[in-house]
């Protein structure tokens, strides 16, 4: 299983299927990398999907939205909208934090992007196309965040809702408690 989190506290990681914990400079390295050699249809599917949402809202993919959208798409994983504004300029000085603001709030609208609270105020964003679903664990006392799927729990929540005769259109599982290093 691999198992990626978000750690306030440090930055952004993604643990391997062999344990080896990867840094956010060799991660982000690693996906462009991989783009670059032709496994770019997400970032192709993001960019299309974003260009026709700003179509039919009569706005243009300029160049920062495009270098914003890359940027969030490279980040594969959770972040904020200051690390955007961070990642971005270093891409484009020229990107100010209102226009990372709003395009985040386009980019949320078109549903390339999700938006999460994990309960301590701050908004986290992760790409929402091209990949699986998956729920939350988060730790209360350090902000750890640990992504998982579980194809079990996804099967009881489709039974429950179906003997309630509940249509269920999307949901959001985040369980609270202590991590590893803080328990």
């Amino acid at each position: 299983m691999v198992a990626c989190w978000y750690d306030p506290t440090t930055s952004f990681q993604i643990q391997g299927i062999f344990g080896f914990a990867f840094s956010e400079s060799f991660h982000r390295y690693y996906w462009v990398e991989r783009w670059k050699k032709g496994g770019g249809g997400v970032i192709k599917e993001a960019e299309k999907s974003f260009s026709d949402f700003l179509e039919k809202k009569d706005l243009k993919l300029t160049s920062q939205r495009r270098t914003i959208l890359h940027q969030a798409i490279h980040a594969n994983g959770h972040f904020s909208a200051e690390k955007l504004l961070e990642f971005s300029k270093k891409a484009d000085r020229t990107i100010s934090k209102a226009t990372v603001y709003r395009t985040l709030v386009l980019l949320k609208e078109s549903k390339v992007l999700e938006e999460q609270d994990f309960g301590d105020g701050k908004k986290l964003y992760e790409r929402a196309q091209g990949r699986k679903h998956h729920d939350h664990f988060i730790c209360v006392r350090c902000g750890k965040i640990i992504e998982f799927e579980n194809d079990h729990i996804e099967k009881l929540q489709d039974a429950e809702a179906s003997h309630h005769h509940f249509k269920v259109v999307y949901h959001s599982l985040k369980l609270f408690g202590f991590c590893k290093n803080c328990s």
